[in-house]
């Protein structure tokens, strides 16, 4: 045979061509079949896929990122054709995808990248093969906060649904029995709180609390029973002119009473069984206690 096959597909020196290709010539009129050759070197000695079809088109599953060397020859019975010219082409990547989530306090660090809120998160390496690697972070960032307040000799953390640990500034040691969101201490110091949950933790600012020389007052001044209560408090108050508050733990006021001078009697039957807050006040002072509704 003296006609050697024309080269169609891919083109020659193209690149960006997908893996899974295929190969296509002309038809020479007279030729039974075709023998292919493909190799990654123009000699044909390496890696070289070999064979005969009767098809004009010969389909591959290539490897990526990968440069080929094809030709193609035509046969019959009389022989073999020439081998028609050598064309070359390039084999594109295959972009790898993963994902991955996370949950973090305040902040993230991913690949010297510190991100600070929720979101989805994008990011390109280099593949094993030397393609692009895409990885997609699907992030959620917890908050906490452990700011207390202080309300009469009363401590109390504004966050909710954590856990508490209070501790004492002054020699660095944990309260033993302490880990409600309020603390009174029966002593002068400085105390924080430690909020703990799942994710994050936190301690507050150190707080001064003062007892020493106003306790007897206080007591004096504020004096309630039974402690725990059911449906009724009986409140006596020794300040002149002042309300009687009754507070949730956060400080929100539920109820207020103006005091009498003798014994005052509150209905708190409406109120459901939890910590609260009572406090004595006028112009002058205020008076803050905890108790507790049971039932």
């Amino acid at each position: 045979m003296s006609n050697a096959p024309t080269l169609i597909s891919p083109s020659n020196n193209s690149t960006n061509i997908n893996n899974d290709t295929s190969i296509v010539w002309n038809l020479v009129g007279t030729a039974t079949g075709y023998t292919y050759q493909i190799s990654t070197n123009s000699n044909f000695t390496e890696n070289l896929i070999t064979g005969n079809t009767t098809s004009n088109e010969l389909f591959l599953n290539l490897d990526l990122l990968t440069t080929y060397f094809w030709r193609i020859r035509a046969y019959n019975s009389n022989g073999n054709s020439p081998w028609s010219e050598t064309w070359t082409f390039r084999t594109k990547c295959s972009e790898i995808t993963h994902e991955f989530s996370e949950i973090a306090c305040e902040s993230f660090l991913w690949n010297d990248v510190v991100y600070t809120e929720s979101g989805d998160y994008l990011q390109t390496f280099t593949a094993y093969n030397g393609c692009d690697s895409v990885v997609t972070l699907h992030l959620t960032i917890d908050t906490i906060s452990a700011e207390i307040i202080l309300n009469g000799n009363i401590l109390f953390c504004l966050q909710s649904g954590v856990s508490y640990q209070w501790i004492n500034c002054d020699n660095n040691e944990l309260i033993p029995g302490e880990t409600e969101n309020t603390f009174e201490p029966i002593i002068s110091g400085n105390f924080a709180v430690i909020v703990t949950n799942e994710t994050c933790t936190d301690t507050s600012d150190c707080q001064q609390v003062i007892i020493d020389g106003i306790d007897m007052y206080e007591q004096n001044i504020l004096i309630f029973y039974p402690n725990p209560a059911n449906n009724l408090l009986t409140v006596s108050s020794g300040l002149k002119n002042s309300r009687i508050n009754i507070l949730d733990i956060s400080g929100k006021n539920l109820m207020t009473i103006k005091s009498s001078d003798r014994m005052n009697f509150i209905d708190i039957s409406e109120l459901s069984e939890g910590i609260y807050l009572i406090s004595v006040e006028n112009e002058e002072s205020v008076v803050t206690k905890k108790f507790v509704i049971s039932r």
